[in-house]
């Protein structure tokens, strides 16, 4: 494995480089091998600031468990951070919280899954439009120059 970053104690590197292999759900997004090392790098740079607000919010419910968030948990996360925009609400966001869970066995998300919702959420906020095709030069396109109508 690399060295730690200067400043990153090993032990702080080791537990890094754990969840980072953990969060395979990003290999699903458009063009992840191509933005993998900007991503890798800004999540390690603020790993102790996204897992230390990881920890407050998922602590929050009753049971009071800081190693999991639940999707009320999640809510409060998202509300309280104002991370909502036109076009990409909560229910979005909710259906980015299954995503990052998938292939888990529970309903909750773990610090790897933590980040790899926020990784989501930032992609398709900044990609609004990804996975529309029936917008104007792509529906020419599709219908071979020729408007068909919609698609």
């Amino acid at each position: 494995a690399a060295a730690p970053p200067a400043g990153l104690p090993a032990d702080a590197h080791a537990e890094w480089l754990r969840v980072w292999d953990q969060m395979g759900s990003l290999h699903s997004l458009h063009g992840f091998p191509l933005w993998e090392k900007e991503v890798h790098d800004m999540l390690l740079t603020n790993y102790k600031t996204l897992t230390s607000i990881f920890s407050a919010y998922s602590a929050s419910s009753l049971s009071g468990e800081s190693d999991s968030m639940d999707l009320d948990e999640l809510h409060n996360f998202v509300v309280e951070t104002s991370i909502e925009v036109d076009g990409y609400g909560w229910l979005t966001m909710a259906a980015q919280y299954k995503e990052a869970n998938l292939g888990s066995s529970d309903d909750v998300l773990m610090v790897h899954e933590f980040l790899a919702f926020l990784v989501r959420v930032a992609f398709f906020r900044a990609n609004p439009r990804y996975g529309l095709i029936a917008t104007g030069a792509a529906r020419q396109s599709l219908s071979g120059g020729k408007r068909r109508g919609t698609i």
